[in-house]
């Protein structure tokens, strides 16, 4: 039984076609994207600007932390590896009361870890498990 299914197999794969490669590799990607999010309610403000061209990748993102400073993080990827600097702007924005904590977790109420049953014996139920598959491996056995 083992041989048919091996051979099944290798009769299988040695008449499967080959792949096909239909995408079309550019040798100097380039593309431009930018993004900005401001909510004035939830005082979130994010802006981001991105360039590559071949292997050099440009940019830049800023946004106001949870104390109302600006970062602002200017950056470069190549060949040559990563390099960036980084502007912090305290003061920038006055974090209104309602909003401090606003991306904060709640707190996480725990449960109890459930203890192991002593009138479960797993090493019985293993047992048994095993003894009902033994004929069966053995009536089976190639």
């Amino acid at each position: 039984m083992k041989i048919f299914i091996y051979i099944l197999a290798l009769s299988a794969s040695s008449i499967a076609r080959p792949q096909e490669q239909d995408e079309f590799f550019d040798p100097n990607p380039q593309y431009k994207f930018s993004y900005k999010v401001a909510s004035d309610l939830t005082q979130t403000y994010i802006n981001q600007d991105e360039s590559r061209d071949g292997n050099f990748v440009t940019g830049e993102y800023s946004y106001v932390d949870p104390y109302g400073s600006l970062i602002t993080v200017v950056y470069e990827a190549g060949p040559e590896g990563y390099s960036e600097t980084r502007n912090v702007q305290e003061g920038f924005l006055t974090i209104n009361p309602e909003n401090a904590g606003a991306g904060s977790s709640s707190v996480i109420q725990t449960k109890p870890v459930p203890t192991r049953n002593p009138s479960f014996d797993e090493d019985n139920i293993i047992r048994k498990i095993v003894g009902g598959l033994t004929p069966l491996i053995e009536e089976n056995r190639c």
